[in-house]
């Protein structure tokens, strides 16, 4: 295994915060998150 079982764990809290971020992003922007990006 790569990483320890603690840095995976950290790890995986990242990436769903990531993805709730994603999320509320998406939603804030009706998913035209890409237009908003290249403002």
């Amino acid at each position: 295994m790569k990483y320890g079982k603690h840095q995976m764990m950290l790890i995986r809290k990242r990436m769903s915060v990531e993805n709730w971020l994603d999320e509320q992003l998406n939603a804030l922007y009706n998913g035209d998150a890409v237009s908003v990006r290249n403002r």
